[in-house]
């Protein structure tokens, strides 16, 4: 990929410039989902370019391919801003969807999630439809129809446990996603696209507002409600993982689960855990694992799973985030997830079965099935993700009974 001094986009300079108040390291992500990116010939442009495998790390389970570059980026320093940029437009043209970190880094390494975010002057709050006058932001960008990201940038510094609180009581007082409040998130960029499917295609993201003002904390804290500092943590920010919790979860006999076919408690169509969550992430067009893994465990709450059950199914699918970011950070974004959807779904009634394993059912052995399995069926029984009963040469007798 070449970084040569050309300039910066015009709307994405300020963007920079008052995102990245100093120096450190980022996150440069962008992402795209594989069966949009083959429908268009392998690329989101009409322009010639490599084969998304050889560019994208491409996660077979979800089938998604992402990529993340870590850059060092200094304000005082424009050549590191002309490369960062020109990584970005170089991804817009691939993919469509970039994004980059809201915090900085003193290190690249030991994983982007278990890294310590350094000080920073902004705090963004997401998906934010309008905002009073009073808490005008000091930029807003529209990432979607109607939707915004506000950032607001302060006269000094604070602490990422201070700007997560800031971020929090903004998010209450506007109404904004909570799941977006830690110090972990990724924003989009001006003068990319959101290729989410909609019916009006492609967006063009684009920065709506650029001339708030730069915020004391006393002044932005004076705007708010009270009571928003009282507000507590949103299901989508759920406390630590609780021991006991967890206890109960790792008790739970997952490969029964997967024997049985899931999730055949209430949906024998759905014959794997890997095609439950990439059927939803197919339908919902999301190109994150956290999106893809939301609405797999949405489905699951659905079907009438204990949170103990989705929680233990989430951790075997998703095994490559609890190498990649940690067991603390996988185990929050589940409860997270989790409690979304029962949030969504407070109707839903809650089917345990005895000893946490699948609901019973009466199969025997019959003879072994004929038709070849496909290479991908025998990735997924190595990496012990079972095969429908059907598909192993069992059969429910259970149903035919009836």
């Amino acid at each position: 990929m070449t970084t040569g001094p050309t300039a910066i986009h015009p709307e994405r300079a300020p963007f920079y410039t008052s995102l990245f108040a100093r120096a450190g390291f980022v996150e440069v992500v962008a992402g795209a989902d594989l069966a949009t990116l083959h429908a268009r010939g392998g690329q989101h442009s009409a322009s010639p370019t490599a084969d998304p495998q050889r560019i994208m790390l491409v996660t077979a389970s979800t089938g998604l391919a992402t990529t993340r570059h870590t850059l060092w980026v200094n304000p005082a320093d424009p050549t590191t801003l002309r490369r960062l940029d020109t990584i970005i437009t170089q991804l817009t043209k691939q993919w469509g969807n970039v994004y980059v970190s809201l915090s900085q880094y003193a290190s690249r390494h030991d994983g982007y999630h278990r890294r310590a975010p350094l000080p920073s002057t902004v705090v963004v709050v997401d998906d934010v439809p309008t905002w009073p006058a009073t808490l005008c932001p000091t930029r807003a960008v529209e990432t979607s129809p109607g939707n915004h990201q506000l950032f607001y940038q302060f006269t000094h510094a604070l602490s990422p446990a201070d700007l997560c609180d800031l971020a929090r009581r903004l998010c209450a007082a506007l109404g904004g996603d909570p799941s977006g409040v830690d110090r972990a998130q990724l924003v989009r960029v001006p003068a990319t696209t959101n290729t989410k499917p909609r019916p009006t295609g492609p967006f063009a993201v684009r920065t709506v507002s650029s001339g708030g003002s730069v915020w004391e904390v006393a002044e932005l804290l004076a705007q708010l409600d009270p009571t928003a500092a009282s507000v507590p943590a949103s299901p989508s920010d759920p406390a630590p993982p609780d021991a006991d919790f967890w206890a109960r979860v790792a008790a739970v006999p997952v490969h029964r689960l997967l024997h049985n076919g899931l999730p055949r408690r209430c949906n024998p169509t759905c014959p794997t855990l890997a095609a439950l969550f990439r059927t939803k992430r197919v339908q919902h067009g999301d190109a994150s694992r956290s999106g893809v893994r939301y609405h797999g465990i949405a489905a699951l709450v659905g079907h009438g799973y204990p949170d103990e059950e989705i929680a233990a199914l989430a951790l075997h699918c998703f095994a490559d985030d609890r190498a990649d970011k940690g067991l603390a950070w996988l185990q929050r974004d589940i409860l997270r997830c989790i409690a979304k959807c029962r949030a969504a779904q407070p109707a839903t009634t809650v089917t345990p079965s005895a000893g946490g394993g699948a609901a019973p059912h009466r199969a025997r052995r019959s003879a072994p099935s004929t038709s070849p399995r496909s290479p991908a069926q025998h990735r997924e029984c190595r990496r012990g993700v079972c095969l429908s009963p059907a598909s192993r040469g069992w059969r429910d007798e259970s149903a035919q009974s009836a």
